[in-house]
């Protein structure tokens, strides 16, 4: 178990982790959906991963499942021009494009 597992588990599970101000969610609640994408990453051996989203519990999430999948993690900021978002891209040598 890594270490963030070990912290996730050792929170209540019905404690609040997350309120982005449209989604909430309970330690338990993360902890199953960093599972649940980690697993994802892994099965579809996702190496390099870029993530374009705005900041909340998506990004969260994906962000610590990349984590736990061992995946490197791009995140991409929504203010990039395409042309620099593609340079970006190509320059990381992503195999995967979360958003």
């Amino acid at each position: 178990m890594s270490s963030l597992q070990q912290a996730m588990a050792a929170a209540p599970t019905g404690a609040l982790a997350f309120d982005d101000g449209s989604r909430r969610l309970t330690y338990g609640e993360l902890a199953a959906a960093v599972r649940a994408d980690a697993h994802w990453l892994r099965e579809h051996e996702v190496a390099r991963c870029a993530l374009l989203a705005d900041n909340g519990c998506a990004w969260a999430i994906a962000d610590l499942a990349l984590f736990e999948a061992g995946s490197v993690n791009l995140p991409l900021p929504t203010f990039f021009t395409v042309a620099q978002t593609l340079h970006a891209l190509d320059d990381a040598g992503v195999d995967c494009v979360l958003t």
